[in-house]
């Protein structure tokens, strides 16, 4: 090992790295120090990606920005790297080309490292040429020659494009020897021609390269040992790549003095200092290990940054649909309200028109039958006993219209009024007809009156009671006559008089108060002019499931 520590000093081809040693291969974890992580696979790319969430691939992402911050980065020697070896060259793709190192002896081996030829090519960049897109890895011992498979790889494994070594783990393993067998080949930059190409092939038992320097057995190659391309080359030790260490403190070559040239920051102890001019000196094993997993993490960084912008445009897109959704809440929000605001105004008229109608029907009418009592009571002066009854019956109306007064914003509070609609409409026909000649009649079932409820029992009773108020003060009528008919789906009030008719009314004849109580209780109201005079008022009335009690 101190020899060939000196030996990449001299040719500055192994220069620093990381202390940490990191084990690379395809299957297993990268480590480098203590940070274990398991990388994504390049052949599973974005499939295998898409099972993550977006803060794990968060995380992914700051993982390998780290460890890359830690490893040794690829650098070039030259435009072309350490020369290495290649088979012959063809037009066919699918053949068979092999390389075979034998090594001293059998040795346990537990790594295996192919280092690519790397070429500068000045339209794609660096790029390795004549790397197998499909190849195995054989090993054997002496007098084996079939040997044990430890490795095999396709096109689908995504090896290629790649300018950094290949680390091939196989422990455990004693052999003789160690094949790359190419099954497939790709064709060299320059004239597409197929060839197996490799700068070099390291094999590691611990931190020995035990290859080094080995014979190697080609299935072709060039003639002359003299070539450039000599098999040999595989083997010497020479990589395309310049140690440039991330950590240590950098070392100037030793030079010696001469009389004109002093060098006080040379000095002989540079030589075996363990640094180069880019900083430590890596074993090699260490170094090439550092170079496999910066390209492994190389690779997957783009897949994951890919992957994470497809989360982060799924969650814009989730983000401006809630936005959406948002604003459509709070449009709908402001029509709720908007509406609520509407329905409710509504409400409010409609409880102003019932209490208007209320005063009006209900307190007017009173007010009017405790006038004409009043003056009945007049005329009755001299006689004490019809004063008597007028006056008892001026103070049963002025109760009525106390309670009145009391519910007459929800006459369903008065708990006992109009529970019998029929009597009390006969007895208010009394009061406030009593100087005319009429009579009411009811054809039907009583009990179908009592079923209704109580605001429609109330209402009927103050439109009957507006009609007779209308006659009584505004008609002049000498006579007049109302009919009631209760079916069990409708109910019809006809009231009619002999007076000059309704001729003040609007054009449909009928009189505002009339009209607003039959809008609040439902029904149609028509008026009516005999030809022998007067007004007959129709109220028809279609009884509904919600208008009765259960």
């Amino acid at each position: 090992m101190r020899r060939m520590c000196l030996f990449l000093f001299v040719i500055p081809c192994y220069p620093g790295g990381l202390n940490a040693q990191a084990e690379v291969d395809q299957t297993g974890p990268i480590a480098t120090g203590p940070i274990q992580t398991k990388s994504i696979q390049l052949d599973e790319g974005i499939s295998r990606l898409g099972g993550l969430t977006r803060s794990q691939l968060e995380y992914r992402l700051a993982e390998i920005d780290e460890q890359l911050q830690r490893l040794c980065p690829i650098s070039l020697r030259s435009g072309v790297g350490a020369v290495g070896s290649r088979t012959a060259v063809g037009p066919e793709a699918w053949r068979s080309e092999w390389f075979q190192i034998e090594l001293d002896g059998a040795s346990p081996i537990d790594q295996i490292v192919l280092v690519p030829t790397i070429w500068r090519d000045t339209r794609a960049g660096l790029r390795a040429d004549g790397f197998p897109l499909e190849f195995r890895i054989v090993v054997g011992s002496k007098g084996d020659s079939t040997g044990t498979v430890v490795a095999r790889y396709t096109e689908k494994d995504g090896l290629l494009p790649r300018i950094a070594p290949l680390v091939v783990p196989c422990p455990s393993i004693v052999a003789s020897w160690v094949r790359v067998e190419a099954l497939r080949l790709s064709p060299r930059l320059w004239d597409d021609q197929y060839v197996l190409q490799l700068s070099e092939v390291l094999v590691f038992s611990g931190q020995e390269n035990v290859a080094l320097n080995q014979n190697v057995v080609a299935s072709s190659g060039m003639r002359f040992e003299g070539e450039t391309r000599h098999k040999r080359f595989l083997v010497d030790g020479f990589v395309p790549y310049l140690m440039d260490a991330k950590e240590g403190e950098k070392s100037i070559a030793f030079r010696k003095q001469g009389e004109m040239d002093d060098n006080p920051n040379r000095p002989l102890s540079a030589i075996t200092d363990g640094r180069n001019f880019h900083g430590a000196i890596l074993p090699t094993r260490d170094w090439i290990n550092d170079l496999a997993a910066r390209h492994k993490l190389e690779t997957d960084r783009p897949l994951v940054i890919a992957e994470l912008n497809r989360h982060y445009s799924r969650q814009a897109s989730h983000l401006t649909r809630m936005t959406w959704l948002a604003a459509l809440a709070i449009v709908g929000i402001g029509l709720t309200i908007f509406i609520d605001f509407i329905i409710r105004s509504r409400q409010l008229a409609k409880i102003k028109e019932r209490f208007a109608a209320d005063l009006h029907d209900e307190l007017g009418a009173n007010l009017h039958v405790i006038g004409l009592l009043g003056d009945l009571a007049q005329d009755a002066v001299d006689s004490p006993e019809k004063l008597k009854r007028l006056l008892q019956r001026i103070r049963v109306m002025t109760e009525r219209s106390g309670t009145a007064v009391q519910f007459c914003t929800n006459t369903l509070d008065a708990k006992g009024l109009y529970t019998e609609l029929l009597a009390d409409m006969q007895r208010t026909t009394q009061r406030i007809m009593a100087d005319q000649e009429g009579e009411l009649r009811f054809r039907g079932n009583e009990e179908s009156l009592r079923r209704l409820k109580p605001r429609t029992r109330a209402d009927l009773f103050l439109f009957y009671k507006e009609c007779l108020v209308n006659i009584s003060r505004h008609s002049e009528a000498t006579q007049f006559s109302a009919h009631l008919e209760a079916k069990p789906n409708d109910l019809t009030l006809i009231v009619c008089d002999n007076g000059h008719g309704l001729v003040d009314s609007p054009g449909d004849g009928v009189p505002p108060s009339l009209m607003r109580r039959a809008r609040l209780i439902g029904a149609q109201v028509t008026v009516t002019h005999p030809e022998r005079g007067g007004a007959c008022v129709k109220l028809q009335l279609r009884i509904r499931k919600a208008w009765r009690q259960k």
